[in-house]
């Protein structure tokens, strides 16, 4: 009885043998190819693992007095200290910038003038 019970519920719900079959067959695809590498098939916890282990890294740098910082667009480990030395060379770089861009505007605007007549 008890196995006529199970025939009849798999009959009642075709759609679920169905999904079933699909991710069955998807999955078949899916390592032909692919093959089987593992880490297509675990990308995801690989790449927040990763993550993971550069936050606390980070923070236990931070807590010894070191930090990350880019020299030269490269990432690289330094003192608090000269990141913060990198932020202000940065900051005064950027206001000289703004500063040479601001005194040579009206110039090139008065070219632009002239160049109109």
């Amino acid at each position: 009885m008890v196995q006529n019970a199970k025939k009849d519920e798999k009959d009642d719900r075709p759609e679920i043998e169905d999904s079933r079959n699909f991710y069955e067959k998807e999955t078949e695809a899916s390592q032909k190819v692919f093959g089987n590498l593992l880490i297509t098939q675990n990308f995801d916890s690989i790449v927040i693992g990763a993550g993971f282990v550069v936050i606390v890294f980070g923070f236990a740098l931070n807590y010894f007095g070191y930090d990350y910082v880019v020299k030269d667009g490269r990432l690289t480990i330094d003192t608090i200290e000269a990141r913060q030395f990198q932020d202000e060379v940065r900051k005064a770089a950027a206001n000289a910038k703004k500063e040479s861009r601001s005194a040579s505007a009206p110039t090139s605007v008065i070219n632009t003038i002239q160049l109109k007549d």
